[in-house]
Formats: structure tokens, sequence, C-alpha cells
């Protein structure tokens, strides 16, 4: 061998790989160190772009979240040296994460697509169908299961024969669903995703009067009867005036029936749907912006709210009192929307799949594919051959040793350049047996056989997801980081201001007038209808009766004339109470009611305690600790940035 050009060649190998270093490191350069820890250009973008989302870049953002990025680094920075990345609870809620975060990439990505395709066709209608259930668990014995499967064909055949299908599922050994004793069977109209998936393809799937065959889900077997279908009805957005009322109390009801019905006679001879909603509504989530409540969707409210907001067929047009277990509604159509296109509700989509028990068709094709890609060979039918007869019944109570067993060293498999073995199969049945119900050995084996196969296959493919998918490896580094970053923060601010009470005590007396509350009052505040009545209730008050005996007394021939609430009340929420003195103050005239207020104590502005502002003053009590901790960790680890890298970055 020519040592000359031995030497001429590693040389010429040794400058071509510091081109290339120079070349990855003017495509990626050092954007900033923290300690003794370089960072680059593309880890700084990467988290950047996942939360910016405007269209360019400026120099004044990319600061404000450089400040932001450098507390992360520090604290990350402290954390490591604390070694809280080698303790044992932290690698095991980062094996957590990580199982999650692997998942999308141990599926089938066309295969869900064909999913989520087939669910946004099913979206567009809304099925009716009945069901007669015989139960049957999912890992019942095949005796058992071909019972309750016999027992589901048979009544398919009454059924069929023309046997009336409520009196049948109602009767004895008709539905085992519980629910059947009231409904016959009819689970009314539900869209995609509301049952299980093989109810939910068959129900989709059959034509309207159609009996299926016995269909299997985790419950056992069904008989279903499509009785109808619809389109779907989309989403609606309602507002509603709402007057609270239990149904098991009657004078309440009854009360509550007549207030609606008078609110009813309101909004429908002129008077302002929004206001009378603002005024009288019991809702408060919805009452100050005049009973608007969010855009809605079938199944997404109570039944009977439900059919009386898509029952109203043109915007603006308003429904009759409408019972429901919260009270009597009065219902008006703001908006209507059909079923979205497929990009729009792809994200809903795709996170019900995921979910969903049809992913394990994806599962399964992936796994067709891993098979494919890394050389799957199976020999498993010539060796089971044997193995059937060789392993016995004892294997069900967890004493099978397995001794009889021979052919230890013939292949099973090979798979990824590596051969599996009779013996390595052995010892796998030997470590996962344990007591169960007996079965036949042949279905036995077959199942743990593939539990076995693709537990092979789906871990060596998850060990080598950093390798195959940079993306995946830098989300694992940022879960890592994030972690960490949680850990550190908490035990030096959040657990500490909690924790620290001696600490928090004097932060409170030292900054105690930053917690104040405005003014406020003490009493009860009566909104009432006119000044006839305001004056009544004045009159009342001074004679010392109640505030609830008062309300009854008024609101005898209308529930209109008076709503009371009592309690402290800060002035700022409540403007009624402006220039409130002690006593009985009113009538106070604002947006057509009137206003009587009993002030039984009227308070100037003070500092909260420590007990009523104890959330803020924590809250305050941390970026204390927070700025202190981050001065101090700037301190220890010298951060440097290359602001000609930083203002390179563009979108």
């Amino acid at each position: 061998m020519n040592i000359r050009k031995m030497k001429k060649g590693i040389l010429l190998i040794c400058i071509v790989l510091q081109s290339m270093a120079a070349f990855a490191q003017e495509k990626n350069p050092v954007l900033m160190t923290v300690g003794d820890s370089e960072v680059t250009k593309s880890e700084f973008e990467q988290i950047f772009f996942k939360n910016y989302k405007k269209e360019t870049v400026s120099k004044e953002d990319l600061d404000e979240y450089m400040e932001l990025f450098i507390k992360f680094k520090l604290k990350v920075a402290e954390a490591e040296a604390r070694g809280m990345d080698t303790v044992g609870s932290f690698k095991l809620e980062l094996l957590g994460y990580r199982k999650q975060l692997a998942r999308p990439y141990m599926v089938d990505k066309e295969m869900n697509e064909s999913l989520m395709q087939e669910a946004y066709q099913r979206m567009q209608k809304e099925v009716r169908a009945s069901h007669i259930m015989i139960k049957c668990a999912e890992n019942a014995h095949p005796e058992d299961t071909l019972i309750a499967f016999n027992k589901a064909l048979a009544i398919r055949k009454k059924l069929v024969d023309g046997e009336n299908f409520e009196r049948l599922a109602k009767s004895k050994g008709g539905s085992e669903d519980p629910s059947a004793q009231e409904n016959g069977g009819d689970l009314g109209f539900f869209p995609v995703f509301k049952m299980v998936y093989p109810f939910e393809s068959a129900a989709f799937d059959m034509k309207v009067g159609e009996i299926s065959q016995p269909v299997r889900s985790k419950y056992g077997y069904h008989i279903i009867k499509k009785t109808d279908e619809r389109e779907a009805r989309g989403q609606i957005k309602v507002a509603h005036i709402m007057v609270a009322a239990n149904r098991i109390d009657g004078e309440q009801s009854d009360a509550a029936k007549k207030k609606i019905d008078e609110l009813y006679e309101l909004v429908t001879t002129g008077t302002d749907f929004a206001s009378t909603a603002r005024k009288y509504s019991n809702d408060s989530r919805s009452s100050a912006n005049g009973g608007v409540l969010q855009m809605f969707g079938s199944g997404d409210m109570v039944a009977e709210f439900e059919e009386a907001a898509f029952g109203l067929k043109n915007d603006g047009d308003i429904s009759k009192p409408v019972q429901t277990d919260f009270g009597w509604h009065i219902i008006k159509r703001i908006e209507y929307k059909p079923v979205g296109s497929f990009e729009e509700t792809k994200t809903f989509i795709e996170a019900k799949v995921k979910r969903d028990v049809r992913s394990n068709k994806s599962k399964d094709s992936f796994m067709d594919k891993l098979k494919k890609e890394y050389n799957f060979k199976d020999y498993s039918a010539q060796r089971f051959k044997k193995l059937y007869k060789q392993v016995d019944t004892t294997i069900f109570s967890g004493d099978w040793a397995g001794d009889n067993v021979t052919d230890l060293d013939k292949p099973l498999f090979d798979f990824a350049g590596t051969t599996y073995t009779v013996g390595d199969f052995k010892k796998y049945l030997i470590d996962k047996q344990r007591n169960e119900r007996f079965q036949p050995v042949h279905s036995y084996l077959d199942s743990k056989y593939d539990y076995y196969v693709t537990g092979i296959i789906t871990e060596y493919e998850d060990s080598r997801l950093e390798e195959k998918y940079p993306e995946f490896k830098a989300l694992m580094k940022e879960y890592r980081d994030g972690i960490l970053l949680f850990e550190i923060t908490d035990e030096m601010v959040w657990g500490k201001a909690q924790k620290d009470s001696t600490g928090l005590a004097k932060f409170y007396e030292a900054n105690k007038t930053d917690f104040m509350w405005g003014d406020r009052v003490e009493g009860d505040i009566y909104k009432c209808k006119d000044a006839k009545t305001a004056k009544k209730i004045q009159k009342l008050i001074k004679k010392g009766i109640e505030r609830d005996s008062i309300v009854r007394l008024i609101n005898a021939e209308s529930q209109l004339n008076v709503d009371a609430e009592g309690g402290m009340f800060l002035v700022e929420d409540k403007p009624e109470l402006k220039n409130v003195n002690k006593g009985v103050n009113g009538p106070i005239e604002m947006e057509n009611s009137f206003y009587i207020i009993n002030a039984r104590d009227v308070r100037a502005p003070e500092p909260k305690t420590l007990q009523e502002a104890r959330g803020p003053i924590i809250s305050k009590y941390q970026e204390y600790l927070e700025k202190n901790w981050i001065d101090q960790l700037k301190k220890k680890y010298p951060v440097t940035i290359n602001e000609k890298v930083l203002y390179s970055i563009k979108k």
C-alpha cells in the first residue's frame, strides 16, 4: 500500500469534513451562549415560530421573545446543574410524554386520512335506530361467545319474521340493555362518534327499515334496526331568557311558569329580547350578553332545549316557553350554520378519530407497512403445528413450565436482521402467563403470538423515532426542557410562595396598600318595575319586614314587579350603589328600573386582609421571587447574544 497516497486520502477526508462542518455552522450558527452551553439559531427558531403568528418578524418582537427565552434557558441550566434531569420521577414523566408524542408516528397516516374522510361523510347525516343487545364480554370464552351470537341470531329471525321490535326488546329474553324497558330499544337520532364504531358503521351503512346481522362491540352483540335518517342539523346560535325553577318544588315551579309566561308576552309583543334577557334572565353567564349562547350542535344541550332551538326555522324566530331540568326558557334563533367543509372540521374529526376504537385500523395497517420495511419473514405456521400440542391448559393457571417444548432454536420469524426463535416465544409465554379463563389453546397461542410480534416491532420502531424524524427529536428536547422548567420554577417560585407563610406575610405587610377594597355596601338591593312599587318596598322595609317576605308580597300579582338580592357589594360592580348612604335609599332611577337600597353598612376603601386577597398577593409574591432569582441566575450563567444572527431571523 502506498503510505503517501493513504495520508493524502486521510487529509482530503479531513478537509471535506471540515468544509461540511463549516457549511453546517454557517447554515445553523450559534445564536447565544448561556454559561458554557451554546444555543443554535434553529433551536431558537423552532420554539419562536411555534408561538409567533404575525406575517413578518420585527426587531421588537425578537427582542421581547429573547427575554423570555433567556429566562427559560437560565432555569433549565440551573435544573441541569442540580441534576434534576437524572431523577427517577423526571425520567418517568418524560417517558410518559414520549409515549404520547410518539403516537402520531406509530400509525398509518394514509389510513388515518381515510378514516377522517369516512367520518366527515357520516357527519352529513344523523341516524335513528333501535337495537336489541345481548351482553358478551370482549374476552369471553368462545363457547360463551357462540351462545350469545346464536341468541342474537334467533332474535333477528323473530324480527325478520314480523315480530314487533319494541315488544321483543322489552320482553323476557329480549334486550339486555337496561334502558330498553323504557325506550323499547329506540336510541333516537344520533350523529357520527356518538356510538361505538362497529355499531355506528352498521347503522350508517344500512338502509332505513333494514335489520342488521349481529354486530359485535365491546358490550356484546347488537341487532340493529335503522328506523330513520335525516340531514345533519349543523350548528345553531340562540339567545334565551331563563327563569330558574326546580320541577319538584311546586310553589317555585308555579311562580316560574307564571313569570316565563309574562316574559313571553313581553318579547312577542314588541319588547326587545336582549334587554329583557339582561333584566330578567336567571342565567348569569348569558344575561349580560342579552341571553346569547355559544353556537352548539346535536347532543350539546339537554334534549328539550335542543329540539326547541332547532325547531326554529328562521333567524329571529322565538319559541314558546320550554321546560328543562334547569327551569323555563324562551329561545330566540340568532344564526344557523350547516356542517362545515372538511378543512373547517378536520381538527375536530382528527381528535375524535384518535380517541376512538376506529384508530386500531390505522395501527394494523401501520404494522403491515413496518413488516415490509424491515423485511419481516414469518415461519410460525410450521412451528405452531407442534407448539399447539406442547402447550397445555396449565398455562391458564400460571403453572406451565414448557419443559416439553422442542425445536427451541428454530426460527419463528425474522425482523430487522434479527431472528426470533421458538425458545424466545416460550420464554415470553412463561413470563406472561397468569390465572385466566380457560379457552382453546390454539386461539390463546395465536393471540399471544400477535401480541409478541406487535410488541417487538413497535418497540423497535419506537427506538428509531429520533433517528428517523428530526422534528420528533426536537419535540422531545422541548418537552424535556419544559419539564425541567416547571420543576425548578415550582421549587423556587410557585411552590415556595405557597409554602413560605412567613415570607408571604412580610411581603403583604410591605405591600398591602396595593391590595385594596373599593367602596362597598352591605345590604339589600331591590330592582323594581316602577317608582310606585319602589315606594311600597321602602315603606315595608321601614316596618322591619324581611327581604324574602317583601318579594313574596310585591310579586303576588306579577313576578316582574321586583328582583332582590342581599350581601356585600362593590360599588364599582353595582352602579345603583353610587352615592348610597347607610339606611334606606331611593327610589333610584336607572335604565328603566327603580332601585331601593337598604344599606346596613357603607365602607370606605381599605386594605384587603391577607386571607381576602391571598390569590393576588401570592401572584405578586411569585413575581418578586422570580425577579430576584433570575438576577442571581444571570450572574451564575452569563448570557451572550449574537445580535447579527438574531436579527437575521425571517419568516
